[in-house]
């Protein structure tokens, strides 16, 4: 595979595939809300760690001022992809939203979200985010259910106008992949390391909760501690050590306890209070 600073030149992908898409193993994978907590730990560490993905986010997001809404958005955005009668159409407006996305990384290389590999990886990172949740809170889809779950991730990538070569074969190849790639390409780049070091730090109130204005200075410094844990939790080992995160066998622990947490919630609770609203609807 080239190296990044080799495939960064701007690609004309192909027009989104216009045609409806069944995603009925991407929908059970989606449906509860306790597998996002491993979740969004996961796509920080392989996402905010590329370093095109994350010369994009530096530039262009809104991640820093605005964390619980940034955040939010990524999901909202994929129950709308998952759960939409018309997911082609969402999938061309998220392709849509990143046009202006474009810029340089710090050797002078032109970077834009269309490109071909960082585009592809944003995308497979995900599926691969998806399933290791899903295994965190218990929840873990069998062989056959992932390899549905990938070909319907293959024509979702293909409605987004990423090609044939940019998508590994099957669940194995993809996996060998995202391995490489943690391997070989993933730094503690400016936006992983403010992210975690300094903005889950000193995180923002979240918005809409009554009382916060008041409480959330001493709430924030009592809260901020376990949401790091949780994050760094689902990071791949060698990419703590490259943040240089701090783990011991306490923060494992308690790790795992809070995928307990989860997993029995999922386990134990009606649906009602473990579904999405759009998964509910779409049930």
């Amino acid at each position: 595979m080239p190296r990044f600073g080799q495939s960064c030149a701007v690609a004309d992908l192909r027009e989104p595939v216009s045609r409806t898409l069944e995603l009925p193993a991407s929908r059970r994978a989606w449906s509860e809300w306790p597998f996002v907590v491993p979740f969004a730990g996961r796509v920080l560490a392989l996402q905010g760690m590329h370093p095109v993905v994350s010369a994009g986010l530096m530039d262009h997001s809104s991640v820093f001022e605005d964390p619980w809404g940034r955040g939010w958005d990524t999901v909202g955005y994929g129950l709308r992809l998952i759960f939409s009668d018309d997911p082609v159409a969402v999938a061309a407006e998220i392709r849509e939203l990143h046009r202006p996305l474009y810029g340089r990384l710090a050797d002078g290389t032109r970077y834009h979200p269309w490109n071909p590999r960082p585009w592809a990886w944003v995308h497979l990172s995900t599926y691969e985010a998806t399933v290791y949740s899903r295994r965190a809170i218990g929840r873990a889809p069998a062989p056959a259910e992932q390899a549905m779950l990938y070909e319907e991730w293959k024509r979702v990538g293909r409605s987004y106008g990423l090609r044939e070569q940019d998508l590994p074969v099957d669940v194995a190849a993809l996996n060998r992949y995202v391995w490489a790639t943690i391997q070989d390409e993933l730094v503690a780049t400016p936006t992983a390391t403010r992210l975690y070091h300094d903005t889950l730090r000193n995180l923002p109130a979240p918005p809409g909760l009554p009382g916060t204005r008041l409480s959330w200075p001493l709430a924030g410094r009592l809260t901020a501690p376990a949401i790091r844990l949780l994050l760094a939790g689902s990071f791949p080992s060698v990419l703590r050590r490259r943040m240089n995160i701090p783990w011991t066998p306490l923060h494992e622990a308690g790790y795992q306890a809070a995928l307990l947490a989860l997993g029995t919630a999922v386990r134990t609770l009606p649906a009602a209070l473990t579904r999405f609203p759009a998964a509910r609807a779409a049930a």
